[in-house]
């Protein structure tokens, strides 16, 4: 990259060429050469590799398809990831903000979908864009074109879009949680929760909202407000699309999974039996794998166990059906052996107990 400037180009031409036919794993070594060019270069070949290499391939990437037998955009996105990720090393942010900047703000405004759906997530992707040498001042106003865009970009009217961005903007909040005003992030969160979770338009939208709320919650800073949040989308295991209440049923579990946040103050176990009932096999499995702690516990008596039975059976006897017809990809061979002892052992000692009550009734 360093014999003459318009070798540059023609090298650069050719790998252009070569990246959507080429092997995934050689992407890396593609933005590595692109990346340790930069840096390496000065003068001329600086500015020919920024103009000409680096911000043609993030035009591309804005502008490529997303779609078909050989999609362009997943294959840049990658390339500039690498990039982005190096945004720590010295002068890397600066030269992203200024490289960017001609036409990607202008990107997300577009008639063109695809174009606004390629610009939202180059934008996601390379959260925060500004120059860190501006005085803090101005690093704000830039913050905060970046939230309002985010805004607007979740009520784009194309699903494509919408889905882009709720994924995007749970993907900043999980990073960027501690940086971003806490009035802004209340606001996304509303509009992710009480909005877009109830979108009737696209049943997608309803999952990325649910999916996305996971990758927020991996941020623990996230769970004191997202806690309270949470319970407002109980009703999304009723809902009409299976794939949303498979969504929702894995969010169920990432919860279960976190000691600040109880999975049943987020959905009622009633409404979660109801579903039981009559779901497809998809969603039964995930709710007995919620449920099975808590109705099969290992780690309790046996008297304990036959307890919790009985009380599942009262509840909601074809729930209890269900749930212990897929119970047994979750215990071994033995344990299932000491359970069914157990369990009849408990209706030998029941039935004694009502012939025995019999018995007493009797003149």
């Amino acid at each position: 990259f360093g014999l003459h400037p318009k070798f540059v180009e023609d090298l650069h031409s050719s790998m252009k060429n070569t990246i959507p036919y080429c092997p995934k794993s050689f992407l890396d070594f593609f933005a590595e050469v692109y990346f340790r060019a930069w840096k390496l270069s000065s003068g001329p070949y600086l500015q020919q590799m920024e103009q000409q290499c680096l911000q043609d391939l993030m035009h591309c990437a804005v502008h490529a398809q997303r779609d078909g037998p050989h999609p362009l955009f997943p294959c840049l996105r990658k390339i500039l990831n690498y990039i982005h990720d190096q945004r720590t090393q010295l002068g890397v942010q600066e030269m992203m903000t200024k490289l960017y900047k001609p036409f990607l703000w202008r990107s997300l405004k577009v008639a063109n979908s695809n174009v606004r759906a390629n610009a939202a997530t180059i934008l996601f992707d390379a959260f925060p864009l500004y120059n860190p040498d501006c005085m803090r001042s101005e690093i704000d106003e830039v913050l905060q074109q970046h939230f309002d865009v985010m805004m607007g970009l979740l009520g784009d009217p194309v699903v494509m879009v919408r889905v882009t961005s709720v994924m995007g903007v749970c993907h900043v909040l999980s990073l960027y949680w501690e940086l971003i005003p806490s009035g802004v992030i209340k606001s996304l969160l509303d509009r992710l929760v009480r909005d877009l979770a109830w979108d009737s338009s696209a049943s997608a939208v309803r999952v990325a909202v649910l999916q996305g709320l996971c990758i927020v919650l991996e941020n623990r800073l996230s769970h004191p407000l997202v806690k309270e949040l949470l319970p407002a989308l109980k009703d999304r295991i009723h809902d009409v699309s299976e794939k949303v209440r498979i969504a929702f049923c894995d969010l169920l579990l990432f919860v279960s999974g976190l000691r600040s946040i109880k999975f049943y103050k987020i959905c009622p176990l009633e409404s979660l039996l109801a579903q039981m009932e009559e779901d497809s096999c998809h969603v039964v499995k995930r709710i007995v794998s919620l449920l099975v702690t808590s109705f099969q516990p290992s780690r309790v008596s046996s008297s304990q166990q036959m307890e919790r039975c009985v009380v599942l059976i009262q509840s909601n006897p074809l729930a209890a059906r269900r749930f212990h017809q897929r119970i047994v990809s979750h215990l071994s061979v033995a344990e299932v052996v000491r359970f069914m002892l157990n369990m009849l052992s408990t209706v030998v000692h029941c039935v004694e107990e009502a012939n025995e009550k019999s018995r007493e009734k009797k003149p």
